[in-house]
């Protein structure tokens, strides 16, 4: 049952992401869609300083959704992410399948991510019933959808993480070398990613080697920083022979980008400033730039910065159904599904972000809490604060200034979500070993994160016309047109596109980065031949239990 929900779950979560959000408009896409220009062989003034391996999968699966365009490339990109007077009606097809092919390369590296996960989780003794549990609740997490939503890398360290730490939790275990080259091949990637990414992978992982030390001989050690060193230098040296960065040089594309306003360093109040009333009354994006606090509980489970679903143009923000209201008393309309209550100040959509706050609250309560009483695996659940730890560093000038005073965006949850998944999945595992993770909680849980992102949502022609026209693109549009003719006012007959065949193309992948591709495709087979080791293992484990 929980195995059907879970695929359910991921089935519902992708069709919502095409449906209610176009990438192309999200943050920073015009920075990083010159990976796509380098990618497909279109001439390129700068790249940014990032890795190549996860753009590389991107454009892949951009590829796929785009070849059959004849138009040269570059001509037609240009058009795409732009904001000013956006209006989805008016979306081309091209902006929009460039959009679809993102989101379906994002959640193919998420489902990849999940499987690690799941792989850790059985390592640790846990039923394949309660994993299940564990990440449908993941699957709806706001963190999952920013980083599903998102052209950038976080999602592709949330992928590789769980896999790092499940090879170092084997390398433990069992001694074996293997598990020394495994960690090595998966840090290559991760060290080379991004410059945040690659410090909170270091510190995680000192401080990991620093609790288990006695259990590792100095031998893997030592073989382990020789061959985690060797191959990210080959990785970083292919990556600078492309666009001249390394991951920790920015300055000079910050200039490029105009970006001038991020030259400063964090003062020293906004560590310990925190403005309690207006965390309530003005949980508004720039109104809390001078904490660190405030900011990081209204953007854990929230949208403070206005980039997913408080963001203007998306059909997340648009079309909210206002089921609460204000009113001189309490009244429940039955046909409109309204419930009117006696609070003149009463406001839905600040509720919304009081609500994520909240959670945001918990959250940080029970990492505080699993580290006072050092819970099983507490190590993992704090490291949301090494996330943390790592963007303070960022903001006080290090390695270059990164710091732009007036929206304190240095400190978006986003950069370190990765670690935010994989604490809230100790919290739950923990959890799960106490008690009963039923499904009414799960529901629950599930039920929270939707009103968080802005649903249910208030029907109307123009809006329902939109997501028959939106999902008519998408690749279970049969599946999708059945369910939206269930729940919309005006149905439309808007027909699946069929997918074109094209004899020739103008749009191809014509630069492949070499030791990125390589290193890739290891780690695939990694994950493969383990997971079939594991298989094996856990039946002939089984078969001799019953002899």
């Amino acid at each position: 049952m929980y195995k059907s929900i879970f695929v359910v779950a991921c089935y519902t979560s992708l069709t919502i992401s095409n449906l209610f959000y176009i990438t192309t408009i999200g943050p920073d896409f015009d920075r990083y869609k010159i990976y796509l220009l380098y990618f497909f062989g279109e001439e390129t003034v700068y790249i940014p300083e990032q890795g190549f391996a996860y753009f590389l999968i991107i454009a892949f699966f951009c590829k796929l959704q785009i070849s059959d365009y004849q138009e040269n490339f570059s001509s037609l990109i240009d058009s795409v992410g732009v904001q000013d007077n956006f209006n989805v009606a008016y979306l081309s097809d091209f902006e929009y399948k460039l959009n679809l092919g993102i989101q379906y390369g994002n959640y193919l590296i998420f489902l990849f991510g999940l499987f690690g996960i799941f792989q850790l989780l059985k390592h640790k003794g846990i039923r394949s019933i309660d994993i299940y549990k564990i990440l449908t609740i993941t699957v709806f997490l706001p963190a999952c959808f920013q980083i599903r939503l998102t052209m950038k890398p976080e999602i592709f360290a949330f992928a590789l993480l769980p896999f790092a730490i499940l090879y170092f939790e084997k390398l433990i275990t069992y001694k074996h070398k293997l598990y020394v080259i495994y960690l090595a091949i998966i840090s290559a990637l991760l060290l080379t990613t991004k410059a945040s990414i690659a410090g909170m992978v270091i510190i995680l992982f000192f401080t990991l080697y620093l609790k288990e030390r006695k259990k590792i001989a100095i031998s893997k050690v030592s073989l382990f920083c020789i061959l985690s060193l060797t191959f990210t230098v080959l990785v970083s040296y292919e990556n600078y022979k492309i666009n001249n960065y390394s991951i920790f040089e920015r300055e000079e594309l910050a200039l490029y980008f105009e970006q001038n306003e991020y030259d400063n360093k964090a003062t020293s109040e906004i560590f310990y400033t925190i403005n309690f009333r207006d965390l309530i009354v003005n949980p508004n994006k720039n109104f809390h730039n001078n904490s660190i606090i405030g900011i990081t509980l209204l953007d854990t489970f929230g949208d403070y910065f206005n980039e997913y679903w408080n963001k203007d143009y998306t059909f997340f923000k648009e079309n909210r159904k206002e089921f609460v209201q204000k009113g001189n008393q309490f009244d429940f309309d039955l046909n409109n599904k309204v419930v009117t209550i006696p609070l003149n100040t009463f406001n839905l959509n600040k509720f919304r972000s009081v609500s994520g706050l909240l959670v945001s609250g918990i959250l940080y309560f029970l990492i505080i809490k699993s580290y006072i009483k050092k819970d099983e695996d507490y190590q993992y659940i704090v490291i949301p604060f090494v996330g943390i730890l790592v963007l303070i560093i960022s903001s006080l000038g290090f390695p270059e200034n990164n710091f732009n005073p007036k929206t304190g965006d240095t400190f978006k949850s986003y950069y370190y979500s990765f670690f935010l998944i994989i604490s809230i999945v100790f919290i739950l595992k923990n959890y799960i070993r106490k008690s009963n993770l039923s499904f009414p909680k799960i529901l629950l849980t599930v039920l929270i994160s939707f009103f968080i992102i802005g649903f249910p949502k208030a029907n109307n022609t123009n809006f329902d016309y939109q997501l028959y026209n939106l999902n008519s693109m998408t690749i279970g549009c049969n599946i999708n047109k059945f369910v939206i003719d269930q729940v919309v006012i005006d149905k439309f007959d808007v027909e699946c596109e069929k997918e074109k065949k094209s004899e020739e193309t103008q749009v191809e992948i014509n630069n492949y980065p070499k030791f990125n591709l390589v290193f890739l495709i290891l780690s695939i087979l990694i994950v493969i031949f383990d997971s079939i080791k594991n298989q094996i293992l856990f039946r002939e484990s089984k078969y001799f239990s019953r002899k």
